[in-house]
């Protein structure tokens, strides 16, 4: 069985049994992926690729759902059972691409390391979404059943572990300028990025090697007095 490290046609079924009953053989359909599930599997691992482990946050609906009273898919009832939930996949997006545009990053430019921070950004911010879930409930809004008092103080969990990873992500020099140009607080030339610093610091040297301008009285045409 081939390793699967790239969705092509001849990428095998990972659930492929590694042995039949006698007599039985893998037929070519069960042996390869199909076109539509070719297509799902290549937008699985884009996800992975694009968002970091966060793209596995997004919950598998089932009947024990513990927010079903809130999910308007099931007073249609078409909640998509044994599949992830469309409105935490969409928020779980979302939520990264705001974090990345608050960093001024996009897909192409952002680093690992932000990556997974936007990541741990946005796993708070799902699990944020759930407390609230719970807690909108009537039996649980008063905070006296259990799983309101539980799901309060997760909140608030939530809430001080998203404040430490911000106020570290603010000590990297890259937001710490990006801070001060917002509160008017750089040096003229402070916060610019190496080529605009090499271009002033060139301007600089070529003004202090250009000889001394002549005196005034010399350049309207005035003699000195003997």
């Amino acid at each position: 069985m081939k390793e699967i490290t790239t969705f092509g046609g001849e990428v095998t079924l990972a659930q492929k049994p590694k042995t039949l009953p006698e007599g039985q053989k893998v037929t070519p359909e069960q042996d390869y992926l199909t076109s539509n599930e070719k297509s799902a599997a290549e937008l699985y691992q884009q996800a992975f690729e694009l968002l970091g482990p966060v793209a596995a946050a997004p919950m598998v609906c089932s009947k024990q759902c513990p927010y079903r009273s809130v999910c308007p898919l099931v007073s249609m009832g078409k909640e998509p059972v044994g599949q992830r939930c469309p409105f935490e996949q969409q928020y779980v997006q979302q939520r990264f691409v705001a974090w990345m545009e608050d960093l001024g990053r996009t897909f192409d430019d952002i680093s690992e390391t932000e990556r997974s921070n936007i990541a741990t950004l946005v796993t708070l911010d799902l699990q944020e979404k759930r407390c609230n879930a719970i807690l909108a409930e009537p039996q649980n809004a008063m905070l006296t059943t259990r799983a309101g008092r539980a799901n309060a103080v997760r909140l608030n969990e939530i809430i001080d572990q998203r404040r430490r990873i911000l106020r570290d992500m603010e000590l990297t020099p890259e937001m710490q300028t990006k801070k001060k140009k917002a509160l008017g607080r750089l040096k003229p030339g402070n916060g610019l990025d190496l080529a605009s610093r090499q271009s002033a610091n060139a301007d600089k040297l070529r003004r202090a090697m250009q000889p001394p301008a002549e005196p005034r009285t010399r350049a309207f045409g005035l003699a000195k007095s003997n």
